[in-house]
């Protein structure tokens, strides 16, 4: 995961309507991680070790976090990084975050057994 760092003028587009987002960001000083509570009610606790970037900040550093972007990113102000959520729970799991989804497939529905036409011998009427 890359933190968006230097100035702040970077956009953070809102996250699509099925991506997951972020309605708390916390940081758990003894276990060293960063929680995330999102909007489906599923809580994230994420090694402070995985978060490229934050390798150098402080206790206080690492609490100041905040969610941003309505809920699509979450940021460190004190050390000017800023993460999309959507990617760094992509990258947490290990897939693309623009990978195309899979979905269950579904059984095709049996059709009844084809009859055979059969020809019509003798006159027309």
């Amino acid at each position: 995961m890359k933190p968006t760092t230097g100035r702040r003028s970077a956009v953070i587009l809102p996250a699509p309507k099925d991506v997951r987002i972020a309605i708390s960001a916390s940081y758990d000083r003894s276990s060293e991680r960063v929680v995330l509570e999102l909007d489906n009610g599923v809580c994230v606790a994420i090694p402070r070790a995985r978060i490229r970037g934050l390798e150098g900040a402080n206790f206080e550093q690492m609490s100041n976090v905040a969610v941003v972007n309505g809920g699509s990113a979450i940021e460190w102000p004190d050390v000017i990084a800023d993460f999309c959520v959507p990617e760094m729970l992509a990258d947490l799991v290990g897939i693309a975050a623009n990978a195309p989804r899979v979905r269950a497939p579904h059984a095709a529905p049996k059709r009844a057994p084809s009859k055979k036409r059969r020809k019509s011998r003798g006159a027309a009427a």
